[in-house]
């Protein structure tokens, strides 16, 4: 059976701009590591957004990603690697980064903004205020 973890890979030059040809190269490698062959398809693709990137959207199995992703980094050591994974449990929500061999561990933080009558705004539900009589408390 297995637990499955949906992760979203991204991966850009930090110490240099990735070319087109090198982006399209790490797409390759990285659909060679991630263990998705079940689901068949392209799962990496590459981006131009003022920089070349590489990203890959995928739900797997895949309980190496620490070990795979620690030596993807090593072999191209001058591509930031930003992993996300969100397990099928609720609280399993993380990012990992990834350079030259070393790993950032990073859970989920979140918080709320404390109650401030200032932010308080009609919700729209009723034209008016919603008669309450008939009911028993």
């Amino acid at each position: 059976m297995g637990y499955y973890t949906s992760y979203f890979l991204r991966a850009t030059g930090y110490t240099d701009e990735l070319t087109e040809e090198e982006a399209n190269n790490l797409c390759d490698v990285i659909e060679l590591v991630v263990p998705v062959k079940a689901f068949g398809g392209e799962i990496c693709s590459t981006d131009w957004k003022g920089v070349w990137s590489v990203e890959a959207d995928l739900e797997a199995k895949w309980y190496d990603f620490d070990r795979d992703m620690t030596a993807l980094s090593l072999n191209y050591p001058g591509v930031l690697f930003d992993l996300e994974g969100k397990g099928e449990d609720q609280d399993d929500i993380w990012r990992f980064y990834y350079l030259g061999g070393k790993c950032q561990k990073d859970g989920v933080v979140i918080s709320y903004n404390q109650f401030s009558p200032d932010k308080l705004k009609p919700n729209g539900y009723f034209e008016g205020v919603p008669s309450l009589a008939g009911y028993n408390s």
